[in-house]
């Protein structure tokens, strides 16, 4: 019973959901979730995953130049990042109840990035360079799906992409309305440098 006290006054400290599983075994996996050590493994796979965009080949260059590592290792990288995140996946299904699982949607972006990215990773480790890796551009949802001020930053863009769009609508009117003016009002006249003086 202490433990869960000990548990739930941490979760509100920090400002976490309490609304998890209390059995002993959800205790001990998020003991584990919110260790240093896990947190410090996690974060390195993440980074491991970012900086394969350096050393791997992109898809618009598929034969010049060489890449810094062949793409059966660069396959092998990503396929062991892939065992962290399926493991952090599990854990927190383990962790977390069955409904509250599937309604976080930083859960289910990991979930569908770990799906997306292991069935690429497959086909491209079999396949070889033949196959795009597509799931490239979803690899720093993993950034913002692990860390909470990040997702938090992450959700603002989001939500704001409606109203950068209506101001960006706004703004093409604008400059259209008044380039389509200016070349109905100017379009006939022709001044060169000699007339001007």
């Amino acid at each position: 019973m202490r433990w869960v006290l000990v548990e739930v006054s941490a979760d509100a400290l920090h400002g976490r959901n309490p609304n998890h599983k209390m059995d002993d075994t959800a205790l001990f996996i998020n003991s584990v979730l919110r260790s240093k050590l896990y947190t410090f493994g996690f974060a390195l796979a993440i980074l491991v995953e970012l900086l394969l965009a350096i050393v791997e080949r992109p898809l618009s260059l598929r034969s010049d130049p060489p890449a810094l590592l062949s793409s059966t290792a660069t396959g092998l990288i990503e396929a062991g990042c892939l065992l962290v995140f399926s493991a952090d996946v599990i854990l927190r299904y383990r962790y977390l109840t069955r409904d509250q699982f599937w309604r976080s949607r930083w859960t289910l972006a990991k979930l569908g990035f770990v799906l997306l990215a292991a069935v690429n990773t497959g086909l491209y480790l079999t396949m070889g360079d033949s196959f795009p890796r597509i799931h490239r551009f979803a690899r720093p949802i993993m950034v913002a799906a692990h860390f909470r001020n990040v997702s938090k930053i992450f959700g603002s863009m989001l939500v704001s992409i409606p109203r950068v769009a209506n101001v960006t609508v706004l703004l093409v009117f604008h400059v259209v309305f008044f380039g389509v003016i200016a070349h109905v009002l100017f379009g006939g006249i022709h001044c060169t440098v000699d007339e001007q003086s």
